[in-house]
């Protein structure tokens, strides 16, 4: 049985994609990130190296799941332009 917190493709019953939310870990590889950034590793190791995206070293770069979430909440949102003559 899947938690409500998952982050995985889910069929629906007319073979469209619906996704839920991905369970929280306190500890990310920059490959995880990657997936749920949707952006390349590459561009999550220059996050990293600018200091953007504070990491720690255990073994090999990891990011906080507290870091990640300030990130993305500090990232700034693409503002939409309203018509408002209708």
């Amino acid at each position: 049985m899947r938690s409500e917190d998952e982050f995985r493709p889910d069929m629906g019953q007319k073979g469209e994609c619906k996704l839920s939310v991905q369970e929280y870990k306190p500890i990310y590889s920059a490959k995880e990130v990657s997936k749920i950034l949707q952006i390349s590793i590459n561009t999550v190791y220059q996050l990293m190296n600018s200091g953007e995206l504070p990491y720690l070293v255990l073994g090999s770069k990891k990011i906080r799941g507290s870091d990640l979430e300030r990130f993305i909440e500090k990232y700034p949102a693409e503002k939409v332009a309203v018509n408002e003559s209708a």
